[in-house]
C-alpha cells in the first residue's frame, strides 16, 4: 500500500468526502495577530452599514439600532433586534406573524413607509424600545401567540 492510500485510511478520506484535522498548538511566533475588541466591534459596524435593512437613529446616550422586516409577501421574517432572518418564517404568513410581536414604527429617517418591525414577544420590544405596553396588548399577543403554536386538532387527539 502506498503513502497516499495509508494516510487517505488513516484520517478516513474517501472520494466523497474529505476530513480535516486540527493541531491546536500553544506556540506562538511574530505572525500571531490579535485583534481588539474595538476594531472587531468596528468591523462589524462597517458591516452592518452596508445592510439596507439596518437603521440607526440618534447618538450615544439615544441610539437605538434596529433592522427592518420586509413587506413583501413570502419573504423571511426578520427579528427587529437581532437581524437574523426567520427562513422558516414567511411575511404574510398569519401564523407565522403571529408567532412574532409585529410593530409599524414610524421613525424620524424612515421614508415614506413605515419600518416593519418583527419581536420574538412583547418584552423584548420593551426592551429595546426602552417602552413599556400594557398588560392587555401583551395578553392578547399571548393568546394570539398560543393559537398560532398550538397544533391543529390537538385537543381531539388527547380526548380519547
Amino acid at each position: 500500500m502506498n503513502s497516499d492510500n495509508e494516510s487517505q485510511q488513516l484520517y478516513g478520506v474517501n472520494d466523497d468526502e474529505q476530513y480535516y484535522m486540527y493541531h491546536e498548538s500553544g506556540d506562538m511566533d511574530d505572525s500571531t495577530e490579535f485583534t481588539d475588541v474595538t476594531s472587531r466591534r468596528s468591523k462589524l459596524e462597517k458591516y452592518a452599514n452596508l445592510d439596507p435593512g439596518h437603521k440607526v437613529i440618534g447618538k450615544k446616550n439615544t441610539r437605538l439600532e434596529y433592522y427592518v422586516g420586509s413587506q413583501v409577501i413570502g419573504t423571511p421574517i426578520r427579528n427587529a433586534l437581532t437581524g437574523i432572518y426567520e427562513y422558516n418564517m414567511k411575511v404574510g404568513n398569519r401564523n407565522d406573524e403571529a408567532q412574532y410581536f409585529k410593530v409599524r414604527y414610524a421613525a424620524a429617517n424612515s421614508t415614506n413607509n413605515l419600518d416593519t418591525l418583527y419581536y420574538d414577544s412583547p418584552e423584548q420590544f420593551e426592551r429595546h424600545m426602552h417602552s413599556k405596553l400594557n398588560q392587555h396588548t401583551k395578553e392578547k399577543w399571548n393568546r394570539d401567540y398560543i393559537t398560532a403554536t398550538t397544533p391543529i386538532h390537538s385537543t381531539e387527539k388527547y380526548a380519547e
